[in-house]
């Protein structure tokens, strides 16, 4: 599977978008206000998963996975 969108919304409930795994790793890593983070995850037959995490620990260790 491969990124298509990661959504991360924050305390304040703005929302962040980021087209790449390293872009919303860089900002989890350096930012902790995190209410929830969305992964779209597209597999080889253009099927788009969507998954949410309220742990940044939990979303980290599946961006890694992409």
């Amino acid at each position: 599977m491969n990124l298509n969108a990661c959504r991360i919304v924050q305390n304040n409930f703005q929302k962040l978008d980021f087209a790449s795994v390293e872009d919303a790793l860089t900002w989890l890593e350096d930012n902790q206000d995190v209410i929830r983070v969305e992964i779209d995850a597209i597999d080889s037959k253009s099927t788009i998963y969507t998954y949410t995490f309220t742990s940044i620990e939990e979303s980290i260790e599946n961006l890694m996975h992409l």
